[in-house]
């Protein structure tokens, strides 16, 4: 739901991609993706091995690997990442994600919603230093605040907000 809540907040058409990471099995992502694009109206699709970005696009990661951003801006999906040990305990890994981006992107804004564990910490600590603006739910907006009251301990945020202020946030930083 709190995935739902920002992309329904977020402008349309919005002038960025976006990149999901769900702790979810493969065989419900295709479906997760189908209830996010009805309850948002967002064009949300399983992101495909190799695959360019693009404005506008909301790609969720479709493998049980690691969704990551090639050096040449293209989706890539792999067993093992950057980001080290850590993180390879899920597959896909949002550390992983984040590591990739920290080392192929240009800065933008990072959001790390509500979970548990500790997934996304480190690699929204590796995004904060490379530049960007990153982003964690606060704790009581949070179903469960272990990965984004993990990532606010480390110093990863630059912002805990509530989710419902999460979408203007990032709309403010993309200006």
């Amino acid at each position: 739901r709190a995935v739902a809540d920002v992309l329904r907040a977020l402008p349309k058409p919005f002038d960025g991609a976006v990149l999901i990471v769900q702790h979810v099995s493969v065989a419900f992502v295709k479906g997760y993706a189908e209830w996010l694009a009805g309850e948002t109206g967002a064009r949300v699709a399983l992101a495909q091995d190799g695959q360019a970005l693009r404005a506008g696009d909301v790609l969720v990661a479709s493998e049980e690997r690691h969704m990551t951003l090639a050096a040449d801006g293209r989706i890539a999906f792999t067993d093992h990442g950057v980001a080290g040990a850590q993180s390879q305990v899920h597959k896909p890994s949002v550390d992983e994600l984040f590591a990739s981006l920290a080392l192929h992107a240009q800065p933008g804004v990072a959001v790390l919603l509500t979970g548990m564990g500790r997934d996304g910490a480190d690699g929204l600590l590796r995004l904060r230093n490379a530049g960007w603006h990153t982003i964690a739910q606060d704790n009581a907006t949070s179903v469960v605040w272990g990965m984004p009251g993990e990532a606010a301990r480390v110093g990863a945020a630059s912002e805990v907000l509530a989710v419902g202020d999460i979408a203007a946030a990032i709309t403010r930083k993309l200006r």
